[in-house]
């Protein structure tokens, strides 16, 4: 007789290995699946399918370099056409026109920092009145003033000014411009200047009125400049106009200027009564472009042109990256209409072309997290690094970086910099200049510390030096000149006394620090220089292995000959490394007295230090020269290529054969750090290459952890400590995953398609690589990238599958607006044999029916049962009779959120 039992199924634990599938009696079993694709476990215990990829930009580095003619900045060399400004665009409406040797079948087109200089001034005005044509809507700053009141024996004055941000309507817009006071008359006792009269502008049925200044009445003894006017107007302050006025009061305060700036000009009187007074500065208006409009055109014979793009153009400097194909001409051409009389110039800071077929074997992606506002995401390559901000690129910069290195590149980041650590390159610094953008070079390091590599070398010396004090920093003064600037790093001994030599100041003068104090401050006859010592980092002994901000200092890990030292910068002056006797806010150097290199290093509730067999931390309190210790904790040992990462409060590290995710943590019960394997029961980790942790995720709640594996796929994990939760599944997408870094609490991966990479972020939509257009009609063009693959093309209102053949598709109907199109991927999730009794295999059972309670799931295949548009599903005659049974749960495209499976399983007694 058959009975019947309820299994209730959750997914905490995520996907175990196989070897676990008769451990029924663990708590996991039942909370855990075989196979996890495209499926995340959450902290409510449930599931849901991934989130799709959004595409935000191609990674090239290959240059092309055919360039023949000039451009309309005139360079001789324009290989790459570098910084330059163009004529004024009020008369070349042309700003770049390049010729190329031959015909450019495919390429990137990359123009970064491209911006206006200032803001293009359209119609300026100093007298009279008139009409301005508006030709069509759009956004103008306007900066206007009245006519200033008339001195007495004294300055002029202006009129009441204003400076604006206005949305101006398609039509005339009508103007007075307010004409300056005459100045009071010479040789007249008590004489008056005259006001000034007001200027009015009035568009859109609004107004703004910026008064004169009043006159300067006469005195016997002079008098002060012209009094301002007062500044009236009617447009919308929260529709249409928006800024400041010049004496950054907000606009709708009337508004008062008593400065000097834009007075009539020249001198003051020559008497106390005899001086004419000053004119009032005359009355002014002008219009400037909010933006222009730049279109980017091609062509194969220099006349017929094509736009490929299209680009609005402000005072902010941008980067425009685009595929083109099959031309030999290229020009940046102002697009707007011809009525507006643009003066002023752009500036363009290069054109370049990149190839678009090579594949680009080392790529890096790197977080820089400035603040909530500024958020930057760097993406190394041997030849550059390309810097998006808040997902815009804004500039490229050429570099040379050995590709072989860049796997191994650790980073630090500190304000606006970021410093770059291996043990064949000389350290190096990526800066953000305000105004000047992003530089790039050597680090400069100021006081490299000093050690023996081979053998000290010992010579006596009978000149007579002097010690300034017994101990501490002091100054060794010699007799005769004996010194010379290879004595820095090197050691004098004498007089009981020890002290290292850190600065040459002249032949006879030295400075240092004591390392064993002097007997006395005599005169020392009899001494012996000690040499041997010579810098730490250079290209004969190696360079920093791992670096990192911490404790206000910059701290080294390990270098090729010192594999196992850590040294730190001043307190406070992270790239000197002076030592200057010992002093809490001197560098730090010391050694770990370990065979074991440092690989890593971190900072959470202190600095971590991890080495290829024992993980340390720096004691409390031990953070200057003389109380530096470290404590070593845990013996597993950490894989150099992948960085730990902190998560919930605790260091995560992968140890040292790539194969577990361990946890570093403090133990109160211990009073120590301690490890945990969080992947025990996966075998899911295998060769990472990379990692990141989403702290506070956007999307979700809790904690995410992501593994780039070296086979190209990702794990992604769902970590809650607290609660137990530590669920890990597969990230599969049409594509070879390459890196991957959580910059806030967003998650961005590189991915190479095609042999093409791509930086793509993971995002509330439904397909990976995915990219925003707009459709008018049935056809899309330009699809290059997604030829030979499945896309889906959806909105709200409209979802269509489709296969790429082509560089166009053909949709099955007529449409209009914003759409999403992007690469399909499936999800799949399979149970563990269910278990009655805690045996699978030995018992026959089926289940007769399921209960599925989801979550914004609008259609779910259960054990190939489809069922569509509810929240609780309900599945029945799911599996015939069998010793092994199991459920299958997939799909593709449509989201899935099951909290729960609560199955009704019949067995035979």
């Amino acid at each position: 007789m058959a009975n019947t039992i309820q299994k209730k199924i959750k997914f905490s634990k995520g996907q175990i290995v196989p070897e676990l599938v008769e451990r029924t009696d663990l708590s996991l079993y039942d909370s855990s699946a075989q196979n996890m694709k495209n499926v995340v476990s959450t902290i409510y215990g449930g599931v849901r399918s991934r989130r799709g990829t959004k595409f935000i930009g191609g990674v090239y580095t290959s240059p092309i370099k055919s360039i023949s003619a000039s451009s309309s900045f005139g360079f001789e060399d324009i290989e790459n056409l570098s910084g330059g400004d163009s004529s004024n665009i009020g008369t070349n409406r042309e700003i770049v026109k390049l010729q190329y040797e031959s015909v450019i079948e495919e390429c990137l087109l990359s123009i970064s920092d491209i911006k206006l200089n200032s803001h293009l001034k359209l119609h300026e005005y100093t007298s009279g009145s008139g009409t301005i044509n508006i030709p069509a809507e759009r956004e103008f700053y306007i900066e206007m003033a009245g006519g200033g009141g008339g001195g007495s024996n004294g300055f002029g004055g202006r009129g009441a000014a204003i400076k604006a941000y206005a949305v101006l309507k398609e039509g005339d817009c009508t103007y007075t411009i307010g004409s300056g006071g005459k100045g009071a008359d010479p040789y007249v006792r008590n004489n008056d200047g005259v006001s000034g009269t007001a200027s009015t502008f009035i568009a859109n049925g609004a107004n703004i009125t910026c008064g004169g200044g009043v006159r300067r009445q006469g005195r016997r003894n002079g008098g002060g400049g012209g009094n301002t006017g007062t500044l009236t107007y009617s447009f919308d302050y929260a529709n249409t106009v928006k800024g400041k006025t010049t004496n950054n009061q907000e606009i709708g305060v009337s508004y008062f200027t008593n400065d000097y700036n834009g007075r009539g000009a020249g001198g003051r009187s020559q008497g106390d009564d005899t001086g004419a007074g000053y004119a009032g500065v005359g009355g002014s208006l002008s219009l400037s472009a909010g933006y222009i409009t730049v279109a980017i055109e091609t062509s194969y014979d220099d006349s017929e042109w094509v736009i490929v793009a299209t680009k609005n153009i402000t005072t902010d400097s941008s980067t425009i990256e685009i595929e083109c194909k099959n031309f030999k001409y290229l020009r940046l051409r102002v697009l707007d209409n011809e009525a507006f009389d643009y003066i002023g110039t752009m500036h363009v800071g290069s054109v370049a072309l990149y190839n678009t077929s090579d594949n680009i074997e080392k790529i890096r992606v790197i977080p820089f997290f400035y603040n909530q506002a500024k958020q930057y995401l760097l993406v190394l390559t041997e030849g550059s690094i390309l810097v998006y901000e808040n997902e815009v690129l804004r500039q490229r910069l050429s570099v040379t970086l050995d590709k072989d290195k860049i796997d191994d590149i650790k980073y630090a980041t500190k304000d606006d910099t970021l410093i770059l650590t291996h043990p064949e390159m000389t350290p190096k610094i990526l800066k953000n200049v305000a105004d000047e953008g992003w530089t790039f070079g050597d680090l400069d390091l100021k006081n490299i510390p000093y050690s023996v590599f081979n053998e000290e070398k010992e010579e006596k010396k009978t000149t007579g030096i002097t010690p300034s004090d017994l101990e501490g920093a002091i100054k060794i003064t010699a007799d005769s000149s004996i010194f010379t600037a290879d004595w820095v790093g090197q050691y004098i001994d004498g007089n009981g006394g020890r002290m290292k030599i850190t600065e040459f100041v002249s032949g006879t003068v030295v400075n240092g620090y004591t390392v064993i104090p002097f007997y006395t401050k005599d005169k020392i006859s009899s001494w012996t220089y000690i040499s041997g010592y010579e810098p730490v980092w250079s290209e004969k002994r190696g360079y920093p292995r791992t670096c990192l901000f911490s404790q206000q200092r910059l701290w080294f890990g390990g270098s090729k000959d010192k594999p196992a030292t850590v040294w730190a910068s001043r307190l406070g002056d992270y790239f000197n490394f002076k030592n200057s006797g010992n002093y809490d806010n001197d560098s730090i150097d010391a050694d770990l007295l370990t065979n074991d290199p440092i690989v890593n290093m971190i900072d959470n509730r202190g600095l971590h230090i991890f080495t290829t067999g024992q993980e340390m931390t720096v004691s409390e309190n031990s953070f200057t020269p003389d109380t530096f210790s470290v404590i070593t904790n845990t013996r597993n040992g950490s894989l150099s290529r992948v960085s730990p990462v902190v998560f919930g409060g605790v260091v995560g590290f992968i140890e040292k054969n790539g194969k577990s995710l361990l946890s570093y943590v403090y133990d109160y019960n211990q009073a120590s750090y301690m490890t945990d394997n969080i992947s025990m029961f996966s075998n899911l980790i295998k060769s990472p290459v990379a990692m990141s942790a989403e702290v506070n995720s956007e999307k979700d709640k809790g904690d995410f952890m992501f593994l780039v594996l070296e086979d190209g796929t990702m794990l992604v994990m769902c970590v809650s400590l607290n609660d137990d939760i530590k669920s890990i599944s597969k990230f599969e997408t049409n594509g070879f995953i390459k890196d991957v870094c959580s910059l806030g609490s967003n998650t961005y991966i590189l991915v190479e398609r095609d042999g093409l990479s791509y930086i793509e972020k993971i995002e509330d939509v439904q397909t990976d690589f995915t990219k925003k257009v707009y459709i008018s009609g049935n056809e899309i063009n330009a699809l290059d990238e997604y030829n030979g693959k499945y896309i889906y093309i959806y909105n709200d209102d409209y979802v269509e599958k489709k296969f790429i053949s082509s560089s166009f598709v053909e949709l099955n109907k007529s449409v209009e607006g914003n759409f999403n199109i992007g690469v399909a991927f499936d999800y799949e999730l399979e149970s563990n044999p269910i278990a009655i009794n805690n045996k699978t295999v030995d018992i026959k059972k089926r289940i007769s029916s399921a209960t599925l309670h989801c979550k914004d799931t609008p259609q779910i295949s259960f054990n190939e049962q489809l069922k569509k548009d509810k929240d609780v599903y309900n599945f029945y005659a799911c599996t015939k009779y069998d010793n092994d049974v199991r459920f299958k749960i997939k799909g593709e495209f449509y989201p899935m959120e099951i909290l729960s499976v609560l199955l009704n399983i019949n067995y035979e007694g």
